[in-house]
């Protein structure tokens, strides 16, 4: 989440479990792209995880992150980095 969290420019991860933050939409949505795709997690235990998400909130948030990285200039090598990080330790 961190390393999400600074590629997004957010300073306290934490704030994905607060609702009404819209300027954190795109952090919300790598990291749920990343929990479904890297973790295993399903919707629902995302929806736990992160709390105050309905099943299709975190369907569309998916959708997004992947939009995102694939698309994004400033997300592109944030997979590879992420990726780099988990390898080290």
């Amino acid at each position: 989440m961190e390393i999400v969290a600074q590629a997004c420019d957010i300073k306290n991860p934490d704030l994905i479990k607060v609702k009404y933050k819209h300027h954190i939409t795109d952090f919300k949505a790598i990291a749920v792209f990343l929990m479904r795709n890297l973790c295993n997690y399903s919707y629902k235990e995302i929806c736990k995880e992160i709390g105050n998400l309905t099943l299709s909130r975190v369907a569309i948030l998916s959708n997004t992150g992947f939009k995102l990285l694939s698309t994004e200039a400033k997300y592109k090598d944030l997979f590879s980095k992420l990726l780099e990080e988990t390898r080290v330790t």
